[in-house]
């Protein structure tokens, strides 16, 4: 069975992978690897009700039991990094 639901304050260390191979693929990983700081921002903002990301991140666990994929519906969503 497919679970889709949305993301909980819980989910962080199943969640960080997730994110840190989004961030690998697009080459920010190693020396170009985003600074801890953006990544507790980006997970704060799942929560944080001034945001318009809150309530908005999805997280899909597979029949393994796993998470699979995560989600955060936002059309903000920018990086600024070099």
């Amino acid at each position: 069975m497919i679970e889709i639901r949305p993301v909980r304050p819980t989910d962080y260390d199943a969640w960080l992978p997730l994110w840190d191979g989004y961030n690998e693929f697009y080459g920010r990983a190693g020396a170009t690897a985003l600074d801890p700081a953006i990544t507790e921002t980006t997970w704060k903002r799942f929560f944080d009700p001034g945001e318009p990301s809150a309530d908005r991140g999805r997280l899909c666990r597979g029949p393994s039991g796993r998470l699979e994929a995560g989600v955060l519906a936002n059309p903000g969503v920018q990086y600024s990094g070099p």
